[in-house]
């Protein structure tokens, strides 16, 4: 494993997985599981190689998959084991990993991003001292969170996870930026999304 960066201007970049094998259960009735998994795994590809572009920046996979922790070290991500529970609790374990590495603030992205190289401006022009949201398409979910490190935030993963994040920020007088980029609002859930894959 890597030695701690220890600079508090470094980033963290997130990237919660699930194993390829059993992601992208909805859309079962569009893709077999061969072809969910070879999706899973092509998406997930395009966000790390372009997290990997991204100077000062830390690239952490947390996974409960070992296998896709030691695929992902083949890309320069540091693999964190999850050890918490659901995708809330993944968020958590990588950000004690963030903490422990001394970055000074984590953004959090999915892995199924249809195109995630909007990520490289965004995090270029973070304002380190606020938290950062970027929607769905449907402004239901969070598809990129980021905060700085230490500060009291807890994330709401899952259905609504925008409105609950604007929620969390306000109830701890936190000052929020909504970056809007529709790009980085299409992630690949439901069987409708794949048009848009297949537009990219």
């Amino acid at each position: 494993m890597a030695t701690p960066s220890e600079s508090p201007s470094r980033l963290a970049i997130v990237v919660p997985l699930k194993g390829f094998a059993t992601a992208k259960d909805r859309l079962s009735g569009a893709l077999s599981p061969a072809e969910r998994e070879a999706l899973a795994l092509r998406l997930a590809t395009r966000v790390l190689t372009v997290a990997r572009t991204i100077a000062d920046a830390d690239v952490i996979v947390v996974s409960d998959d070992e296998r896709l922790l030691e695929w992902s070290s083949t890309l320069g991500a540091i693999g964190v084991r999850q050890s918490s529970v659901g995708l809330n609790g993944a968020v958590s374990d990588a950000r004690d990993e963030a903490t422990r590495r001394g970055c000074g603030h984590v953004l959090i992205t999915h892995g199924d991003l249809v195109d995630p190289t909007p990520l490289v401006g965004l995090c270029a022009d973070l304002d380190r001292s606020v938290v950062t949201l970027v929607s769905d398409r449907h402004q239901d979910g969070t598809n990129v969170l980021a905060l700085p490190i230490g500060i009291d935030f807890d994330t709401h993963y899952g259905r609504g996870s925008f409105r609950a994040h604007l929620d969390e920020a306000a109830r701890r007088g936190i000052a929020v930026s909504i970056v809007v980029d529709a790009r980085l609002a299409l992630d690949v859930d439901e069987p409708a999304d794949l048009d848009f894959l297949q537009e990219s």
